[in-house]
């Protein structure tokens, strides 16, 4: 699709509680204009929303998605939650994504495990991702699902200024 006069709106609402309990939720809106009038394409349109609550050391969070993806029959769903135990500068992190989209055949899941520690100004870390995922294609020559796995490594660093 060719998406022109793209609109996008969100909106944040963030409160900090005098007893350290936190809570931030989040929607956006996204729409957009299809102008290729090729058959089967349609203007984009998405929504998603998100929920973050902390207590103490523990933040626990997710959002989900929808999205037509700019397609006639347009149907892409995407949602995760995490949980972080963060008692000072080390933290442990474990989510959960998953998304779906019909146009392309895609199963998606993913589990994710980190570890970071905060030093005054810079944040180093590093983990483990596991991704599933079933999606059409062709083995030979016949179109079939196929299952697809990886797990990675990674290593990650920040600064803050």
């Amino acid at each position: 699709p060719e998406i022109e006069d793209v609109f996008e709106a969100g909106l944040a609402l963030d409160r900090t509680f005098t007893n350290g309990h936190s809570v931030e939720l989040t929607g956006t809106y996204a729409r957009g204009s299809e102008t290729s009038g090729l058959d089967g394409l349609d203007d984009l349109e998405s929504f998603g929303t998100g929920l973050e609550l902390g207590y103490g050391d523990f933040t626990l969070g997710g959002s989900f998605l929808k999205s037509n993806n700019g397609l006639l029959d347009g149907d892409y769903t995407a949602y995760d939650a995490g949980l972080t135990w963060k008692p000072g500068p080390l933290g442990v992190t474990l989510g959960y994504g998953h998304a779906k989209d019909d146009n392309v055949g895609l199963k998606s899941d993913q589990i994710t495990a980190g570890i970071t520690y905060e030093f005054d100004k810079f944040t180093l870390g590093t983990g483990v991702q596991h991704v599933d995922r079933d999606i059409n294609g062709l083995e030979l020559g016949l179109p079939t699902t196929l299952d697809q796995q990886a797990t990675s490594v990674f290593i990650q660093g920040g600064f803050k200024f």
